[in-house]
């Protein structure tokens, strides 16, 4: 609180001070103290030096003139160009006491102060520093001691004066009477500087909660974009509470920060404002034109700092002030632009950043109406910037109330979007309890189907062995059928051949044919699981030849075969059996009586089998073991391709037989 009354006083000392009249020498007189600021007039004479390169003891040898509006004729004369102003104070002490004085130049200058007296001339202070960690008044001025009835010299050299000048300064005042000037202005302000401060402290809380927000709570942009925001407002008016003499932070340590004036933070808080409302807002929603202009003024902000330092850095104030004009201008149309596009929307969020940036627009019009026609400095009473600061409070609450809102909003969303996918997990958990339901329905299902196809497989492995084993024990039994075929037909048929060649000798060289066919087939042909059909055929032609040698002429032998036998398999010996019993239970003694009749015809891929013969008088006929092995054979072999039927009546006996050729 001391520091900041102390400063109050600078501004009170300057206005003073710079109505003061110009003179040669300023006189410490011997009063017990100085009663007013009054006595702190400014006494200075100056010396251009255009060459930059004069050092202090040459320009100690120069000629000094007083010239109360120094700043206006250096520029008529040398315009902006760089040059090295010196300036001299003398000062006399004519009083038999030694004078404490404090001398105070502006705290926006950088210059080298000398002292010329009994001791010679020299380096006092050269305050030109980037980053110091001195006091206001340790870095803007010095004291020293003023012996009694002498006189003290003072010269400073300013590089660049254009800058560097301030009217009024330096401020040569006794210690003591400053510290109680100082104490006198700030009493008078008290309320004013509680209001700065105030308003500080507001900015400062809202960018410290925003970057909690950010760090602790929300991760989104806007939350970021909205603390650098309001950190841009807190230097903006941090700097301009300094220039009103409140504080002196960056005055102090970071002195070099000021040359350059706050445009440059006041383009770069309208760039932070556009970049919030950006990410705050869909602007391409509410008008794409108005978005694409919002990307052109940022860069035009960025491109304005640069340019804004590079005028002031080239001594362009006019230049500077034109281009800080015309874009505050256009910024205030693009306001109210914005502001209208933003009503018009009617949407929650837009009118929160609508009625923020309305309530600034308004503060900073009527502050800048105010500062146009009330003539400064603001002593005792409020400076028309505290119009903008409150309309900056009023568009900072309303944008945090927006941050808030639009948080609920993302809350409420995600809290739907949660329920939802709690009733999307609750419904997979159900779909998924179905599906494993199913699944292991469909698995008990699969291991059933399995089971029963690995017994079925089983089954018919056994199938398969049981096949091939009867097939073998066929095979066997085909064997033995050959190697039995009715053995006494042969015996029969050797003596018929015996008789007939007594008989008709003629007819004896055939029959030995025949027997030599029917045993050439059974031995060689047979020993293959199927043979032509034609030769199957043949071989009964030729056995039931030979067998009519037995019987007399009388004897009702038929046999008929019909149909295309060509390119037809079947397998061998499966017919004789049949043939065998009928001449054994009906011919085996010829009587006129005695028929047997065999019909075989090929059709369509089928044997038809057919054969009727008489039974021997009063014989009790039994299906044997050689009808049972055929049977068995076309159970195996035919399986499901052949039809056997056999009737048995009181004298005859027939077969019928279906059997599917390959």
């Amino acid at each position: 609180m001391v520091g900041c009354k102390k400063t109050i006083a600078f501004f009170v000392c300057l206005y003073f001070a710079a109505t003061a009249i110009s003179q040669d020498t300023i006189k410490l007189h011997s009063k017990p103290r100085w009663d007013s600021t009054f006595d702190t007039n400014l006494y200075v004479g100056f010396h251009v030096d255009p060459t930059n390169k004069m050092e202090v003891a040459t320009a100690a040898k120069q000629v000094f003139n007083a010239d109360s509006n120094f700043r206006n004729n250096l520029q008529t004369q040398y315009g902006n160009g760089f040059v090295t102003a010196w300036m001299r104070w003398i000062i006399h002490n004519p009083s038999a006491n030694a004078e404490e004085v404090l001398l105070l130049y502006n705290r926006a200058s950088f210059l080298s102060v000398y002292a010329y007296d009994q001791k010679g001339i020299r380096l006092i202070k050269n305050n030109y520093h980037f980053f110091t960690d001195q006091t206001k008044n340790q870095r803007r001025g010095f004291q020293f001691t003023v012996p009694a009835v002498s006189t003290v010299t003072m010269y400073g050299r300013m590089y660049n004066p254009y800058r560097n000048f301030s009217p009024g300064y330096p401020i040569i005042i006794r210690t003591d009477e400053y510290q109680k000037v100082s104490e006198n202005i700030l009493f008078s302000q008290r309320y004013f500087v509680f209001v700065d401060i105030l308003f500080l402290a507001i900015i400062f809380f809202i960018a410290i909660h925003t970057l909690a927000q950010y760090f602790f709570n929300n991760k989104r942009k806007e939350f970021l974009l909205y603390a650098f925001y309001t950190v841009c407002v807190f230097t903006y008016f941090l700097l301009k509470f300094e220039e009103n003499n409140y504080v002196d932070i960056l005055f102090s340590f970071f002195p070099v920060i000021h040359k350059y004036g706050n445009n440059p933070f006041s383009y770069l808080m309208f760039f932070a404002y556009y970049r919030f409302v950006r990410s705050f807002i869909n602007f391409k929603e509410v008008a794409v034109w108005f978005y694409k202009l919002i990307l052109v003024t940022e860069k035009v902000l960025l491109t304005a700092i640069i340019a804004d330092i590079v005028l002031a850095l080239s001594n362009l104030a006019p230049v500077k002030f034109m281009m800080f004009n015309i874009i505050r201008s256009y910024l205030v149309l693009m306001a109210f632009v914005g502001i209208y596009l933003l009503v018009r929307s009617k949407k929650a969020l837009s009118l929160f950043i609508a009625v923020g940036s309305g309530c600034l627009v308004l503060g900073g019009l009527i502050s800048m109406v105010l500062s146009w026609t009330m003539d400064g400095p603001y002593i005792g009473r409020f400076d028309p910037i505290v119009y903008l600061q409150f309309g900056m409070v009023l568009e900072l609450v309303c944008f945090t109330l927006g941050l808030s809102y639009k948080t609920s909003l993302i809350e409420k969303e995600k809290i739907e979007t949660q329920r939802q996918l709690i009733g999307q997990l609750e419904e997979n958990r159900k779909l998924q309890d179905e599906l494993t339901n199913k699944l292991e329905s469909r698995v008990q299902e699969q291991t059933s189907h399995i089971l029963i196809q690995q017994q079925e497989i089983e089954k018919e492995k056994e199938q398969q062995l049981m096949l091939g084993f009867q097939k073998k024990l066929t095979e066997m039994e085909l064997k033995l059928l050959k190697s039995q075929l009715n053995p006494h037909f042969y015996f029969n048929t050797l003596n018929n051949l015996y008789g007939l060649s007594m008989i008709a000798p003629k007819k004896a060289p055939g029959a030995i044919l025949k027997l030599s066919d029917i045993m050439e087939y059974v031995i060689y042909d047979c020993k293959s699981e199927k043979v032509p059909l034609a030769k199957e055929l043949k071989f009964i032609t030729s056995y039931i030849d030979l067998e009519r040698l037995r019987y007399e002429e009388e004897a009702a032998i038929q046999l008929t075969i019909g149909g295309d036998c060509n390119g037809h398999l079947i397998s061998p010996l499966l017919l004789i059996q049949f043939i065998e019993n009928a001449f054994k239970h009906g011919m085996e003694d010829s009587k006129p009586a005695s028929f047997l009749s065999i019909n075989i015809q090929v059709e369509k891929g089928w044997l038809f089998y057919h054969s009727l013969n008489s039974i021997k008088n009063h014989q009790r006929f039994h299906a044997g073991v050689g009808l049972e092995n055929v049977r068995k054979r076309l159970d195996i072999l035919y399986n499901g391709q052949h039809e056997l039927a056999i009737n048995r009546a009181t004298d005859t006996y027939e077969v019928n037989l279906k059997l599917h050729l390959q």
